[in-house]
């Protein structure tokens, strides 16, 4: 049953004789090697439920998983709440956790047991190949067509003024999540989008889980009403859609957009049903870009307008002013954007300081993949987080700095000092191509629309750094302590003074 060679030792658990260590926290090491279940100490409700644990993660996520690794100096178990994980910080230990087969530790089922406590399950089954036809180079290509015109209109129009605190300001936040749903909509229903998003926005904001990402205490209601605004809501989604495929299909309309790419794509299977399955894959694809794309443009534009950043600034406008002739052209093409090596960096280092996900993966079967020492048992999680993980002091040097030439090779650099080349070759190598930072994930946790996002991003930077003055009204900016999901949402409001460049 363990297709193990080497027999397992028992976990012997001890408390170390200090009175502070929480009892459902284990530490891992040769000495203690971990098969079964945990054994209860203390009180039950204590421990087996993880409640005392559980409480402590969500008061401050990242300040308690860094406070147990430092203590520890290992991997660790902890249990949070009803959820036994067992948490990876250690460069050797994330480069094998990232390398686990998907049958032996997955990290599908793991998405499906956490976004299932907010989303109806039948979002959680969709068929991966569609995303990755919709996402080819070609395809893509087509999108940021219809993207460029949109942002081109959207600038110009006062969705800028929709959120504003004052006269010619924006939070950027809210400007940010307008714009990208905008976007997102003239991607996935075209001419469409005018007339219907009002409606379509309000169900797609009741199935988004960022309120849960910020607040995970936000989901009792969730969970007590059997999530039933979420699945009227998906309901009534897959109705509007399919009232306006119908209207197409009535006039003869054809549009290229996602939706019609969907219909394509399913029109082959024998589906009783089809479209409560473009439903759930709309939805999918509009959450992944809301939850993070509008939430990494924002601290884009917080990194790059604070004052303390403005040789990142000049040196992004300089790409920009090179590729700015692109939102009067018809056409986008990817030798356009490709040169922009700085931007990219500043994109990169944007999400490495911002990322708040919990890295996870759902044990499937007893294994040693991790570590030969032990086994993990089935039904355990394997995790990690990340906001501790990009900023470990151990891994890249000034963690908590926001330095953009972290990704740049050696010779994309515009510095000359030879010295510093071993010593950025090595970041360069650390950020890229390590497993012990991530932005857009590794392997199987690796977002399929990176590509995609990252030219996004250039194109509303060149739109706006073209077209306005922009003047921040913050200095520093918190990420909100109880997030453990997704980009980090700010606690100060971050508002930015506009004006039209003559």
């Amino acid at each position: 049953i363990y297709n193990y060679t080497k027999p397992p030792k028992p976990l012997t658990i001890v408390n170390n004789g200090s009175k502070n260590i929480p009892t459902s926290v284990i530490p891992l090491d040769k000495e203690r090697c971990f098969i079964g279940k945990i054994p209860v100490i203390g009180k039950f409700i204590d421990d087996h439920f993880g409640l005392s644990t559980g409480l402590l993660f969500l008061e401050h996520p990242k300040n308690y998983l860094t406070k147990l690794f430092k203590e520890y100096n290992s991997s660790f178990i902890l249990n949070i709440f009803t959820f036994h994980m067992i948490f990876y910080f250690s460069e050797e230990d994330l480069y094998n956790f990232y390398n686990v087969k998907e049958n032996i530790a997955s990290f599908a089922e793991a998405t499906k047991s956490f976004l299932g406590l907010k989303l109806p399950s039948s979002l959680l089954q969709g068929d991966i190949k569609m995303f990755h036809n919709l996402l080819k180079r070609n395809v893509i290509l087509e999108f940021l067509q219809i993207i460029n015109k949109n942002i081109a209109v959207l600038i110009n129009e006062p969705v800028i003024d929709n959120k504003q605190e004052e006269e010619n300001s924006f939070e950027i936040f809210s400007l940010c999540k307008e714009l990208v749903n905008k976007i997102s909509l003239s991607c996935w229903i075209g001419n469409d989008a005018d007339e219907y998003s009002e409606q379509l926005i309000k169900l797609l904001n009741n199935l988004d889980p960022e309120l849960a990402f910020i607040n995970p205490k936000s989901l009792i209601f969730t969970i007590l009403s059997n999530k039933s605004r979420e699945k009227r809501s998906l309901s009534e989604l897959a109705i509007l859609l399919e009232k306006i495929y119908s209207k197409r299909k009535d006039s003869n309309r054809h549009e290229g957009d996602m939706l019609e790419n969907l219909h394509n794509f399913y029109e082959s299977k024998d589906l009783d049903n089809k479209f409560e399955y473009i439903a759930n894959d709309v939805v999918i694809l509009h959450i992944a870009s809301q939850a993070n794309l509008s939430a990494a443009l924002s601290w884009i534009f917080i990194n790059l307008l604070q004052p303390k950043n403005k040789q990142h600034l000049n040196k992004v406008l300089e790409e920009i002013n090179n590729v700015n002739y692109i939102i009067d052209e018809e056409k986008v093409r990817f030798e356009d954007l490709d040169p922009m090596s700085y931007t990219k960096g500043v994109v990169y280092e944007s999400l490495r300081l911002s990322q708040q996900s919990l890295t996870l993966r759902k044990v499937l079967k007893y294994n040693n993949s991790i570590n030969e020492d032990y086994l993990i048992p089935k039904d355990y999680y394997i995790a990690t987080l990340l906001s501790v993980t990009n900023c470990n002091k151990d891994f890249i040097s000034d963690p908590e700095e926001f330095l953009p030439q972290r990704y740049l090779k050696i010779n994309d650099d515009d510095d000359d000092d030879n010295d510093n080349d071993n010593k950025k070759d090595k970041e360069y190598y650390r950020v890229t191509s390590s497993r012990s930072i991530s932005t857009f994930g590794h392997s199987i946790h690796k977002c399929i629309g990176e590509h995609f996002a990252i030219n996004i991003i250039k194109m509303v930077l060149i739109h706006f750094f073209s077209k306005l003055s922009l003047t921040p009204s913050f200095d520093n900016v918190n990420i909100i302590d109880t997030q453990f999901g997704a980009i980090g949402r700010s606690v100060e409001k971050c508002l930015v003074s506009y004006s039209p460049l003559s």
